[in-house]
């Protein structure tokens, strides 16, 4: 199973990587939250001025939680 892609995301070249069942003990390298959010069969995006539409999420600022940032 591939579990890696390539995009551009805002001009800039990333590489996403899928972890099935990985769990993470140590936040500090996570720099952004992003999730899917399900209700009665839709999914929930957001729009952001300028760059259109995204799932919900963001950057992590300092000394907020990633669940603070994806809200």
């Amino acid at each position: 199973m591939n579990n890696q892609i390539y995009v551009n995301w805002s001009r800039h070249h990333l590489k996403l990587t899928w972890f099935q069942n990985h769990r993470i003990d140590d936040f500090s390298k996570v720099t952004s939250v992003h999730g899917v959010c399900f209700y009665q069969g839709n999914v929930l995006l957001v729009h952001v001025d300028g760059r259109g539409f995204n799932f919900p999420g963001g950057h992590i600022e300092k000394g907020e939680t990633s669940e603070e940032a994806f809200h």
